[in-house]
């Protein structure tokens, strides 16, 4: 894999968790304009709707990572250790494209 494949992913990755998103803005919507009041429900409703808000912080997170990967590809600076300075093994990119320390740094973290 290099760097043009390793873009292509990132990108289609982005997509689906924009796709993602939108799918759980529409549930939390339904779960705010639902016309259910018994306790059992509201109960439960409460809790549907905290592990989505979950959920979505963790998707919103991922897009942030996958923005600031892009952006990096953009600028030259992809594949570059932020504590080291050193470049990152392509095969530690492969497996983690999201990845910003080489496996020393990581380690040493």
């Amino acid at each position: 894999m290099d760097l043009e494949e390793i873009k292509k992913f990132l990108i289609k990755e982005k997509e689906e968790t924009e796709k993602f998103l939108k799918e759980i803005d529409e549930e939390i919507e339904k779960l705010k304009t639902s016309d259910e009041f018994e306790a059992s429900d509201i109960s439960e409703q409460f809790e549907e709707k905290q592990e989505f808000h979950i959920k979505k912080d963790i998707l919103l997170e991922k897009l942030k990572n996958i923005d600031k990967a892009l952006k990096k590809i953009e600028e030259g600076s992809y594949g570059i250790c932020s504590i080291c300075k050193k470049e990152i093994p392509i095969e530690r990119l492969e497996i983690n494209p999201l990845t910003e320390t080489c496996v020393k740094c990581s380690q040493k973290e």
